[in-house]
């Protein structure tokens, strides 16, 4: 028995708040112009490029691209502190880094995977010498 996914609800925007709509990435009494909130925007698109864009995404999605994107920011400080010589707890540094791994496995995980060629076309191809 096939059980096919939730269709996406659409709601007007005007009932949604800023978050949802894709026009902000945080909710509240965040500069959108800090190097830091730049910086989470460059990861979040990145992150979700190969999933189709961040508009295309479900909540889900989206909340496990954020997630991803603020550990790999937070293990970037660590590793810029590091950098400085400041003092940085090490087990941190490593509990963060593998959420941040962990997170980035789970979005790709999520992409959408290559459409296989079916035998019929492969022995087509491979009669043509096309076949990869």
């Amino acid at each position: 028995m096939l059980v096919s996914a939730p269709a996406r609800v659409r709601m007007p925007s005007r009932g949604r708040s800023a978050l949802t709509n894709g026009t902000r990435l945080h909710d509240g009494g965040v500069d959108h112009r800090s190097p830091a909130a730049r910086r989470f925007k460059d990861l979040t698109q990145s992150f979700a490029a190969p999933l189709g864009g961040f508009d295309s995404l479900d909540e889900t999605r989206r909340a496990l691209v954020r997630s991803a994107a603020s550990l790999t920011m937070h293990a970037e400080r660590l590793q810029a502190a590091l950098a400085r010589g400041d003092n940085v707890d090490a087990d941190e540094l490593v509990r963060v880094s593998s959420e941040a791994r962990r997170a980035l496995e789970s979005v790709r995980q999520r992409e959408p995977q290559p459409k296989s060629q079916s035998l019929a076309d492969y022995i087509s191809a491979c009669a043509k010498g096309t076949a990869a």
